[in-house]
């Protein structure tokens, strides 16, 4: 938004905005890392359990997803192996998503407020689709 507030009014311009959200950190117990100003976000929520999660789900995978460090349930373990994990995990990866959403209507706003809006094309793209614990996955 600087960037553009910085340009001649009839200026063209091209902006590309790149995302780590809503990666998990593998490093990082909490794996999924959020600006502080959405902790609150689904706080008092409670949601649904993950669904088919017992291990006849996982052993009756194909092996090429069981022996996967991105598709097998090591990360699952680290991230979605008890109820009250699962959630914690789940919300802080609403919370990731969250943060894209708010910072997308921001720029919309301020291109708006400039009068850029009906000019301005917005492509918006993805690389995750992350299981949440389901068949004791968690990779995408």
């Amino acid at each position: 938004m600087e960037y553009i507030g910085k340009l001649e009014d009839d200026a063209p311009f091209c902006v590309s905005i790149s995302y780590n959200a809503p990666h998990a950190d593998d490093a990082n117990p909490r794996q999924y890392i959020w600006p502080a100003r959405n902790t609150q976000m689904y706080q008092g929520t409670k949601l649904p359990e993950v669904p088919l999660t017992a291990d006849e789900y996982w052993e009756a995978l194909p092996d090429l997803l069981r022996d996967s460090m991105y598709m097998g349930n090591i990360r699952y373990k680290w991230r979605f192996d008890t109820p009250e994990k699962a959630e914690r995990m789940i919300k802080g990866y609403y919370r990731m998503i969250s943060t894209i959403d708010q910072n997308l209507g921001r720029l919309r706003s301020f291109l708006s407020e400039k009068g850029l809006a009906e000019n301005t094309v917005i492509i918006f793209l993805g690389d995750n689709g992350y299981f949440l614990g389901e068949r004791q996955l968690a990779g995408k």
